[in-house]
């Protein structure tokens, strides 16, 4: 058995509960969540899983060095004395991400700067030579972190971010973040035995991951490659026992799924999505505005990425969202509906009070992503069909 070594893994703000409790499942060590992460402790074969399976994590991180600089010059210093032969060859590339909150730092981008002179300068004074710099894809990635004069280096394990699945065709928009997708819908409860209503569907994230979920497919089935892949200890047999478990705690389809879209573009990718599975979830994809639809079932789950009003009125807004409640009180009663929106105020107009709430960030933008428990109102949707969302 290799040493157990302790990781961390970086998620989403908000998404650090979800991400604690899938560790835990996946049995590693001293599990312990904190701003915008969770420690932990594990083997390679761990680490491989983790990388593998996790719906919510962005990166694993393997720490490398730990220890204090009071400036950037300081920084620059330490990391000259870092023995970066033992984890970089002269002919690797590499690339330097880097988070700083510390007042003696400018910005996040210099620190990383400095850091990347003081490894080229270490390999100078020891061969002559130094490696050299690939931001888009390099062998070896580090990961660079600054707090208040404490200074954590990082191998990054993962390499292109985990929310990347590889079942999104090729320059499709992307405006929902796969683990934000994987999370909202572990948030809503929901269950392969339930029918699943995604309108609005977009893409196709929120589908796909459902999809997996039903017959707990990992996360990352469709990837190739790993940062680690490129380290000397690779285990390639590892990798392959790894893959070969998670594919023999494949489940057998049981949900269905609706998706909607009244925009052409959105159902082709979501249908290309789609097309990629190798098993049989029963997937609906229609195009058909949302105030249009009617549900097959009499209940189940329904969520809901509405547009967020960046090109739209205030007051156009509000009314948009007003739609929507009336919309959900008439055809989904006896639904569990969940809404995120970074609109606050529009939210305000569903008409409803969430019975559950999670502040969740699409990107940069903070969100609210509520849930309700619909029942039968007796006010009438007026017709909506022709509103431009």
């Amino acid at each position: 058995m290799s040493k157990v070594q302790p990781y961390f893994a970086k998620c989403l703000a908000g998404l650090e509960p979800l991400l604690e409790e899938e560790l835990k499942g996946f049995g590693f060590k001293n599990v312990k969540p904190v701003v915008r992460g969770v420690e932990f402790e594990t083997d390679y074969k761990g680490m491989v899983l983790a990388n593998m399976a996790s719906r919510f994590a962005i990166r694993i991180l393997s720490p490398w060095w730990e220890g204090n600089a009071k400036n950037p010059d300081d920084l620059y210093e330490q990391g000259k004395r870092i023995p970066w032969h033992k984890i970089l060859h002269v002919r690797q590339t590499f690339a330097i991400g880097s988070t700083v909150s510390d007042e003696n730092f400018p910005h996040s981008q210099y620190a990383g700067l400095k850091l990347k002179d003081a490894i080229a300068d270490s390999f100078r004074a020891r061969s002559g030579n130094r490696p050299n710099v690939d931001k888009m894809n390099p062998d070896v990635r580090i990961d660079l972190q600054i707090y208040n004069g404490r200074v954590r280096i990082s191998l990054d394990t993962t390499g292109d971010s985990l929310h990347r699945r590889g079942y999104r065709p090729s320059g499709a928009k992307a405006p929902l973040n796969e683990c934000l997708a994987a999370a909202m819908i572990t948030f809503s409860g929901w269950t392969p035995d339930k029918p699943l209503y995604v309108p609005m569907c977009g893409s196709g994230t929120l589908v796909m991951e459902a999809a997996m979920m039903d017959v707990n497919l990992p996360s990352q089935w469709f990837r190739q490659g790993y940062g680690f892949m490129n380290w000397n200890d690779f285990d390639r047999k590892v990798v392959e026992e790894v893959r070969m478990e998670l594919w023999k705690n494949k489940r057998d389809p049981q949900a269905v799924i609706y998706a909607s879209d009244k925009e052409k573009a959105a159902i082709e990718q979501t249908q290309q999505c789609v097309s990629k599975m190798s098993w049989r979830t029963q997937i609906s994809v229609e195009r058909t505005d949302f105030f249009n639809l009617k549900p097959a079932k009499e209940d189940g789950v329904m969520i809901l990425n509405p547009p967020y009003g960046e090109r739209m009125r205030k007051e156009n807004m509000e009314e948009f969202y007003r739609y929507i409640g009336q919309k959900m009180k008439v055809d989904f009663a006896g639904y569990s509906a969940w809404v995120i929106s970074s609109n606050f105020e529009a939210m305000n107009h569903l008409g409803f009070r969430p019975n559950s709430k999670h502040t969740l960030f699409n990107g940069q933008l903070e969100c609210k992503y509520y849930g309700f428990s619909l029942y039968e109102g007796s006010r009438k949707t007026k017709d909506v069909s022709q509103k431009d969302a």
